[in-house]
This record gives structure tokens, sequence and C-alpha cells, in this order.
């Protein structure tokens, strides 16, 4: 599990293999992550936007927006 806290808005980041989706043999890994957002600040807050860096195990990074 990953986590990170800013300013009262934590995240938590919970990835799930899933072997019946990936092929070792193709180095082709199907991963699923569960996302929770919390407020735990005094002020009220919006999510606007997300992005997420994801690194693998050989250090590529893939973004998504």
């Amino acid at each position: 599990m990953s986590f990170a806290s800013t300013r009262g808005v934590e995240v938590r980041v919970q990835p799930r293999f899933h072997p019946e989706h990936s092929d070792p043999a193709r180095s082709h890994w199907f991963f699923s992550y569960t996302v929770e957002v919390r407020n735990t600040g005094d002020e009220t807050v919006q999510l606007v936007s997300r992005r997420w860096q994801i690194t693998d195990a050989t250090g590529h990074i893939e973004v998504v927006e």
C-alpha cells in the first residue's frame, strides 16, 4: 500500500495483481488499483483533477491523468 498526506488530505493506494489477466511469457502484467482519498482537515476541499505516476519493477514510468 502507498500513502501520502498533504494539508489534511490523505491518499491511500492499494495495488492488486491479477494473474488471470497476465501473461508473464510476454512480459504482460495486469494490475488494478483501489484509491481512497480522505479529508482529515478542517477545510472543505474539492478534487478537480487526478494524476497517477506508476513505476514498474524495471523503472518504467506510466503517467495516467
